[in-house]
Protein backbone atom coordinates (compact mmCIF):
# COMPACT_ATOMS: atom_id res chain seq x y z
CA UNK A 1 0.00 0.00 0.00
CA UNK A 2 1.62 3.47 -0.90
CA UNK A 3 1.93 6.20 1.66
CA UNK A 4 -1.27 8.39 1.38
CA UNK A 5 1.22 11.59 1.60
CA UNK A 6 2.83 10.45 -2.32
CA UNK A 7 -0.61 8.51 -3.21
CA UNK A 8 -1.64 11.47 -5.96
CA UNK A 9 -5.17 12.97 -5.10
CA UNK A 10 -7.79 11.98 -7.12
CA UNK A 11 -10.02 14.87 -7.86
CA UNK A 12 -13.62 15.07 -9.14
CA UNK A 13 -15.45 18.15 -10.64
CA UNK A 14 -18.77 16.97 -10.37
CA UNK A 15 -20.60 18.78 -13.28
CA UNK A 16 -24.77 19.62 -13.90
CA UNK A 17 -26.58 21.28 -16.84
CA UNK A 18 -25.28 25.37 -16.27
CA UNK A 19 -22.29 24.43 -14.08
CA UNK A 20 -20.33 27.59 -13.91
CA UNK A 21 -17.36 27.41 -15.80
CA UNK A 22 -15.15 29.26 -13.99
CA UNK A 23 -15.79 27.75 -9.97
CA UNK A 24 -14.35 24.47 -12.04
CA UNK A 25 -11.90 25.63 -14.63
CA UNK A 26 -9.52 28.01 -12.07
CA UNK A 27 -8.99 24.64 -9.81
CA UNK A 28 -8.48 22.57 -12.68
CA UNK A 29 -6.05 24.79 -13.75
CA UNK A 30 -4.11 25.77 -10.59
CA UNK A 31 -3.95 22.04 -9.97
CA UNK A 32 -2.89 21.57 -13.74
CA UNK A 33 0.23 24.38 -13.23
CA UNK A 34 1.06 22.55 -9.89
CA UNK A 35 1.73 19.46 -11.53
CA UNK A 36 3.20 21.12 -14.10
CA UNK A 37 5.46 22.69 -11.68
CA UNK A 38 6.05 19.09 -9.95
CA UNK A 39 7.07 17.75 -13.43
CA UNK A 40 9.37 20.50 -13.47
CA UNK A 41 11.02 19.68 -10.12
CA UNK A 42 11.54 15.73 -11.31
CA UNK A 43 8.23 14.96 -8.49
CA UNK A 44 5.72 13.01 -9.71
CA UNK A 45 2.15 14.60 -10.46
CA UNK A 46 -0.09 14.97 -7.39
CA UNK A 47 -3.39 15.65 -9.29
CA UNK A 48 -5.95 13.26 -11.06
CA UNK A 49 -8.07 15.31 -12.64
CA UNK A 50 -11.67 13.78 -13.57
CA UNK A 51 -14.75 15.60 -14.99
CA UNK A 52 -18.21 13.71 -13.41
CA UNK A 53 -21.94 13.85 -14.33
CA UNK A 54 -24.77 12.07 -13.92
CA UNK A 55 -24.87 12.33 -18.18
CA UNK A 56 -21.98 12.12 -20.51
CA UNK A 57 -22.58 15.91 -21.87
CA UNK A 58 -23.85 18.36 -20.48
CA UNK A 59 -23.81 22.60 -21.18
CA UNK A 60 -21.84 24.74 -19.00
CA UNK A 61 -23.05 27.99 -17.62
CA UNK A 62 -21.64 29.82 -21.17
CA UNK A 63 -23.07 27.45 -23.47
CA UNK A 64 -20.01 25.72 -24.07
CA UNK A 65 -20.99 21.73 -24.72
CA UNK A 66 -19.46 19.64 -22.39
CA UNK A 67 -18.64 16.13 -23.63
CA UNK A 68 -17.09 12.77 -22.84
CA UNK A 69 -17.91 13.40 -18.88
CA UNK A 70 -17.50 10.09 -17.00
CA UNK A 71 -20.39 8.85 -15.22
CA UNK A 72 -20.44 9.43 -10.96
CA UNK A 73 -18.06 6.82 -9.89
CA UNK A 74 -19.40 4.10 -7.67
CA UNK A 75 -16.31 3.47 -5.94
CA UNK A 76 -13.79 6.27 -4.89
CA UNK A 77 -9.64 6.06 -4.36
CA UNK A 78 -8.28 7.38 -1.72
CA UNK A 79 -7.06 9.97 -1.51
CA UNK A 80 -10.09 11.62 -3.57
CA UNK A 81 -11.57 15.46 -3.77
CA UNK A 82 -14.92 15.84 -4.43
CA UNK A 83 -15.88 19.84 -6.19
CA UNK A 84 -19.11 20.83 -6.16
CA UNK A 85 -19.42 23.81 -7.94
CA UNK A 86 -22.09 26.75 -8.35
CA UNK A 87 -24.89 26.94 -11.29
CA UNK A 88 -25.75 29.73 -13.69
CA UNK A 89 -28.84 31.90 -12.73
CA UNK A 90 -30.40 32.89 -9.21
CA UNK A 91 -31.86 29.63 -7.85
CA UNK A 92 -30.69 26.19 -8.21
CA UNK A 93 -33.02 23.82 -9.41
CA UNK A 94 -32.78 20.51 -8.13
CA UNK A 95 -36.29 18.50 -9.15
CA UNK A 96 -34.29 17.95 -12.48
CA UNK A 97 -32.99 14.25 -13.32
CA UNK A 98 -29.31 14.81 -13.38
CA UNK A 99 -29.58 17.02 -10.32
CA UNK A 100 -31.48 14.09 -8.09
CA UNK A 101 -28.75 11.57 -9.64
CA UNK A 102 -25.90 14.11 -8.04
CA UNK A 103 -27.90 14.26 -5.48
CA UNK A 104 -28.19 10.56 -4.34
CA UNK A 105 -24.61 10.06 -5.28
CA UNK A 106 -23.43 12.42 -2.92
CA UNK A 107 -25.52 10.82 -0.21
CA UNK A 108 -23.71 7.46 -0.54
CA UNK A 109 -20.32 9.68 0.06
CA UNK A 110 -18.51 9.48 3.14
CA UNK A 111 -15.88 12.00 3.74
CA UNK A 112 -12.71 11.46 5.77
CA UNK A 113 -10.21 14.01 6.20
CA UNK A 114 -6.95 12.77 4.13
CA UNK A 115 -9.64 10.03 2.56
CA UNK A 116 -12.20 11.51 0.86
CA UNK A 117 -13.00 15.02 1.00
CA UNK A 118 -16.24 17.11 -0.31
CA UNK A 119 -14.80 20.59 -1.37
CA UNK A 120 -17.68 23.14 -2.64
CA UNK A 121 -17.13 26.67 -4.48
CA UNK A 122 -19.27 29.31 -4.18
CA UNK A 123 -23.10 28.15 -4.54
CA UNK A 124 -21.33 24.10 -4.78
CA UNK A 125 -22.44 24.26 -1.16
CA UNK A 126 -26.12 24.48 -1.08
CA UNK A 127 -25.96 21.21 -3.44
CA UNK A 128 -24.17 19.55 -0.22
CA UNK A 129 -26.37 21.16 2.45
CA UNK A 130 -29.45 20.07 -0.09
CA UNK A 131 -27.64 16.16 -0.09
CA UNK A 132 -28.08 15.89 3.10
CA UNK A 133 -31.41 13.38 4.19
CA UNK A 134 -32.45 15.80 6.80
CA UNK A 135 -34.57 17.77 4.31
CA UNK A 136 -36.30 20.37 6.65
CA UNK A 137 -32.42 21.48 8.14
CA UNK A 138 -31.51 21.25 4.87
CA UNK A 139 -33.42 23.71 2.88
CA UNK A 140 -33.02 26.17 5.93
CA UNK A 141 -29.16 25.90 5.57
CA UNK A 142 -29.61 26.17 1.94
CA UNK A 143 -31.66 29.27 2.11
CA UNK A 144 -29.00 31.01 4.33
CA UNK A 145 -26.25 29.62 2.38
CA UNK A 146 -28.05 31.04 -0.90
CA UNK A 147 -28.26 34.66 0.91
CA UNK A 148 -24.82 34.10 1.68
CA UNK A 149 -23.54 33.31 -2.10
CA UNK A 150 -25.96 36.06 -2.98
CA UNK A 151 -24.83 39.10 -0.48
CA UNK A 152 -20.93 38.21 -1.39
CA UNK A 153 -22.10 38.60 -5.28
CA UNK A 154 -23.32 41.63 -4.72
CA UNK A 155 -20.69 42.91 -2.67
CA UNK A 156 -17.81 41.93 -5.98
CA UNK A 157 -15.31 39.74 -4.69
CA UNK A 158 -11.91 38.78 -6.75
CA UNK A 159 -10.69 35.06 -5.87
CA UNK A 160 -7.29 34.76 -5.90
CA UNK A 161 -5.84 31.24 -6.26
CA UNK A 162 -2.17 30.87 -4.67
CA UNK A 163 0.11 27.45 -4.35
CA UNK A 164 2.93 26.51 -1.77
CA UNK A 165 4.77 23.75 -0.45
CA UNK A 166 3.47 21.95 2.82
CA UNK A 167 6.26 20.83 4.61
CA UNK A 168 7.43 18.60 6.18
CA UNK A 169 5.39 16.32 3.60
CA UNK A 170 6.91 18.76 0.55
CA UNK A 171 2.91 18.44 -1.12
CA UNK A 172 1.95 21.16 -3.22
CA UNK A 173 -1.85 22.58 -2.28
CA UNK A 174 -3.90 25.12 -3.17
CA UNK A 175 -5.50 27.58 -1.49
CA UNK A 176 -8.30 30.09 -2.52
CA UNK A 177 -8.75 33.42 -0.82
CA UNK A 178 -11.92 36.01 -1.24
CA UNK A 179 -10.75 39.76 -1.44
CA UNK A 180 -12.97 42.82 -2.11
CA UNK A 181 -12.95 44.02 -5.68
CA UNK A 182 -11.17 47.16 -6.48
CA UNK A 183 -13.28 50.18 -6.79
Amino acid sequence: MQNPASSPIHVYFALLPGSLVLDWAGPAEALRIANQTLAKQGQPERFVQHFVSPTPESVSSVGAVLTQLEPLPANLPSPAWVVLVGLAGQHIAVDGDEARALLHWLRGLRPVAGQLELITVCAGAVLAVLAKDEPAASAKAAATRAMRVRFMEVRGLNVGVKMWTEAPARRPAVSTTLQPADG
